[in-house]
């Protein structure tokens, strides 16, 4: 899919990778709060990009602390009508 950046279309890169996929060297990935908890030493030392993918249910001050180590921050919506993420 492609982004806007800009007012232009642009190729998106990042891969969101399940929590039991490895992570392609020097790739940009999302991966879940629980993933990056877990592996986070790791990520840094293999991947160009780091992005954590928030639900719902988890809360932001987890991350407050690397907010500026991480490059996206994706906040996930699993229905039309669940709006939590709005308010994190």
């Amino acid at each position: 899919m492609a982004l806007v950046r800009d007012r232009r279309a642009v190729d998106d890169d990042w891969i969101a990778l399940n929590d039991d996929a490895p992570a392609p060297p020097g790739s940009s990935v999302i991966v879940s709060l629980e993933r990056w908890r877990r592996d986070r030493a790791g990520l840094a030392a293999s991947v160009a990009r780091i992005g954590v993918r928030l639900s719902g249910d988890d809360a932001v001050a987890d991350i407050a602390d690397a907010l500026d180590t991480l490059d996206l921050v994706a906040l996930t919506f699993p229905a039309f009508s669940d709006g939590r993420a709005y308010s994190m």
